[in-house]
């Protein structure tokens, strides 16, 4: 079997169960469902937000699934990744990663110079995910989820600097 073709483009109202559910089982699993298909339209009705889909085809003219997708907020230095999730069936495939470079990518052309997210502070995968494309652990936010139970769990504030403006030092002769 051939590994399927896999396309990512802006999401369409029609992705938003699909992403809804992936983000319930992927993300919020154990905290309440948050994230439901009217909360993803609302990302992708939102000027300042982007919603990407990740597409697997069989081939380049199949009927598709969405594989993963991706959620960023942004503002004029800096973006958000709200969520970013795989299905279990298509992880380790490099989704992930092409999902994240279209956003930074954007983010560049907008002129945004940092990355921030949020991830659960046991998640090992995520974490080390993260990691590998560039993000690193700047503070550790006590209680950040809250399950409907009342539980919490802590999460890792994690960044990527795009780009820093090189401002001149005090007397300098440039």
């Amino acid at each position: 079997m051939t590994e399927p073709f896999i396309e990512i483009e802006l999401a369409r109202d029609r992705d938003a169960r699909s992403i809804a559910l992936i983000a319930r089982d992927e993300i919020e699993y154990g905290l309440g469902w948050r994230y439901r298909p009217e909360a993803i339209r609302g990302f992708m009705h939102d000027r300042e937000t982007l919603v990407l889909v990740a597409r697997s085809h069989e081939d380049s003219s199949s009927k598709s699934d969405v594989a993963g997708f991706a959620v960023m907020t942004y503002s004029d230095i800096d973006a958000h990744l709200l969520l970013l999730a795989v299905s279990p069936s298509h992880r380790r495939k490099g989704i992930a990663q092409r999902l994240v470079a279209w956003l930074e990518k954007t983010a560049l052309y907008a002129g945004v110079q940092t990355v921030h997210l949020e991830v659960r502070q046991d998640n090992d995968p995520a974490l080390t995910f993260y990691e590998s494309v560039g993000y690193r652990k700047v503070e550790l936010a006590h209680n950040y989820y809250r399950a409907p139970d009342g539980r919490t769990e802590n999460a890792w504030r994690m960044q990527r600097v795009l780009f820093e403006i090189e401002t001149p030092s005090v007397g300098s002769d440039s």
